[in-house]
C-alpha cells in the first residue's frame, strides 16, 4: 500500500570540472557537495543525507558568502520517504536547505505534536502518527536576518486494513426536489464506489435521526416539518477508518409558494428623449402569487395583479434611472428585478447602426465565359444606404437598395474572381463579402 520515493539529481563530470546546466547558484552548492562523495553519475538524496561532506560543504560555502547575500534563503529539498503509512509506522522527512546565514527550521506534522526542530541544512526527521487520516506537514526554514522559506508535503495514515481499501467514493447523489413544501417528501438517490465499505449514515440537516445502511445504492425519502434550508449529508467509511461526505441542500416552503420568480424583465428601450414613455414587459411564474409593484425611480410607483404584463411611463426629466419590479405572494416572498433607462434632455446621441451580411452565394461557381451567372444575397441593417458589386472582371459595378435579392453576371473573360459584394449604411458603416467564381 505504501508507496517510496527518491530524489535524483543528475552530476557530469568532464575531466575536473561539472556541467551545470541551467542550475541556480544554490543548488549547485548541493551539486558540488554531492560530488565530494565520489564520481557517479547519478545521487540518491536519501542515500547522502547524513554524510558529513555535504553538509560541511554547505556551511563551509555559508561562511564563505555570508557578508553580501543573506536573502539566499532555499529549500531545495523536502521529501517523506513514503507519503502512505500505517497509523504507528515512523514517517521520515529528506530535507535540504540552502543559505549563507542558516539560522533553522522546524517542522510542523500537522496532527497536534510539538513540532520538530533543528540547525542542520541537511539531514532527516522522524515522527509518528498515532491517528488515521491525511496530514500537511510543513518544513519552515529561518536565516538570521529573519527571512524564512516554506515547503509542505501530503502524508496519508490509514488503519491497519486488508489491501484493497483504495477504491472508496460517492459515484453519485442526486435530490430528486430542491425546492419543496413543508410536508412533501424528498426524494433521495445515491451510489457508493467501495472495495469494503463498512457503512454509510445520512444527516438530513433536521434533526431527525440518521439514516444508517451498508449498500451500495440506496434510495430514501424524507419528510421536512419546518420552513427553511436543509443541508443534506451523506457519509461513507470504509475498514480503513476512512471517511468521505457528499452534502446538497434543500429549501422547504409553505404549501403553494414553492415556485416564485421573475422569469423576465424587459425594456424597450434603454435611451429615450425627456417626454418620451419608457415601456417595459415581464413575466412572472408564482405558486401563490398575490401582486406586483413597479417602481420606476422617479418616484411614482405602479402595482397591478397580472402575471404577465407591458407597461409604459413618461420621464419629463433628463437622467438615469432604475425601474424595479417586484413580485409577492401569500407566503410574504418577494422576488425583485431591475432594468436602467437613460433620458436625455434634447435627443438620444446617434447610435451605431449594426448591420450584417447574412448571405452572398454564387448559384453557379464554376461556369464558361459569356455564361449568366446568378448570385443571391441577404442583408441584415436597419439603416442601410446602398450595396454594390465589384465583379472583378473588368465590367462596370452593379449598384441596388434592397435588402435581399438576386443578381446575374456575363463573365468577360477566363479565369478566377474574387466576386465582392460591398454594404454601406446610413452612417457611412461598410462591410464587405466575397465569392469565388471560375470562368473556363
Amino acid at each position: 500500500m505504501a508507496s517510496s520515493h527518491s530524489s535524483f539529481i543528475p552530476v557530469h563530470r568532464g575531466g575536473n570540472t561539472l556541467s551545470l546546466i541551467t542550475m541556480n547558484t544554490n543548488l549547485a552548492l548541493v551539486i558540488v557537495a554531492l560530488s565530494l562523495l565520489g564520481s557517479i553519475a547519478q545521487v540518491s538524496f536519501g542515500s547522502v543525507l547524513q554524510q558529513p561532506s555535504l553538509s560541511s560543504s554547505l556551511s563551509r560555502t555559508a561562511e564563505e558568502t555570508c557578508d553580501g547575500s543573506c536573502d539566499n534563503l532555499e529549500i531545495l529539498l523536502f521529501q517523506p520517504v513514503k507519503d502512505t503509512l500505517e497509523v504507528g509506522e515512523t514517517a521520515h522527512f529528506d530535507h535540504a536547505i540552502a543559505s549563507p546565514c542558516f539560522k533553522e527550521w522546524k517542522i510542523d506534522f500537522d496532527d497536534g505534536s510539538d513540532k520538530a526542530m533543528g540547525t542542520n541544512q541537511v539531514g532527516r526527521a522522524s515522527h509518528q502518527f498515532s491517528k488515521v487520516g491525511k496530514y500537511h506537514v510543513k518544513l519552515t526554514a529561518y536565516d538570521s536576518r529573519g527571512n524564512k522559506r516554506c515547503v509542505t508535503r501530503t502524508i496519508h495514515v490509514v488503519g491497519d486494513c486488508p489491501a484493497g481499501c483504495d477504491r472508496h467514493k460517492i459515484k453519485s447523489m442526486v435530490v430528486d426536489d430542491r425546492v419543496v413544501a413543508v410536508d412533501e417528501s424528498v426524494k433521495l438517490s445515491f451510489k457508493i464506489s467501495s472495495d469494503r465499505l463498512t457503512k454509510w449514515t445520512v444527516d438530513f440537516g433536521d434533526g431527525s435521526t440518521e439514516v444508517v445502511g451498508s449498500s451500495m445504492e440506496e434510495s430514501l425519502t424524507h419528510k421536512y416539518t419546518a420552513i427553511g434550508k436543509y443541508k443534506i449529508t451523506l457519509k461513507a467509511e470504509n475498514e480503513c477508518g476512512e471517511v468521505i461526505r457528499k452534502c446538497k441542500e434543500v429549501t422547504v416552503q409553505k404549501p403553494g409558494c414553492c415556485v416564485h420568480k421573475i422569469k423576465y424583465l424587459k425594456l424597450k428601450k434603454n435611451e429615450i428623449s425627456a417626454g418620451d414613455r419608457a415601456e417595459i414587459s415581464f413575466q412572472i411564474i408564482s405558486d401563490g402569487f398575490t401582486a406586483y409593484e413597479v417602481r420606476w425611480g422617479d418616484g411614482t410607483e405602479q402595482t397591478g395583479e397580472d402575471l404577465k404584463d407591458t407597461l409604459r411611463h413618461r420621464f419629463n426629466t433628463a437622467g438615469e434611472y432604475k425601474i424595479k419590479l417586484f413580485a409577492y405572494n401569500r407566503c410574504g416572498d418577494k422576488v425583485v428585478k431591475f432594468v436602467k433607462v437613460r433620458v436625455y434632455g434634447d435627443c438620444p446621441p446617434r447610435r451605431r447602426c449594426e448591420q450584417e451580411i447574412e448571405k452572398f452565394a454564387a448559384h453557379s461557381p464554376r461556369c464558361r465565359p459569356r455564361v449568366e451567372v446568378y448570385f443571391s444575397f441577404v442583408i441584415d441593417s436597419p439603416c442601410l444606404d446602398k450595396w454594390w458589386i465589384d465583379w472583378k472582371d473588368g465590367s462596370p459595378k452593379t449598384y441596388g437598395t434592397k435588402k435581399y435579392g438576386r443578381v446575374s453576371h456575363d463573365f468577360t473573360r477566363s479565369g478566377t474572381f474574387w466576386v465582392k459584394l460591398y454594404v454601406k449604411n446610413t452612417q457611412g458603416d461598410i462591410q464587405s463579402k466575397h465569392v469565388r467564381v471560375r470562368a473556363s
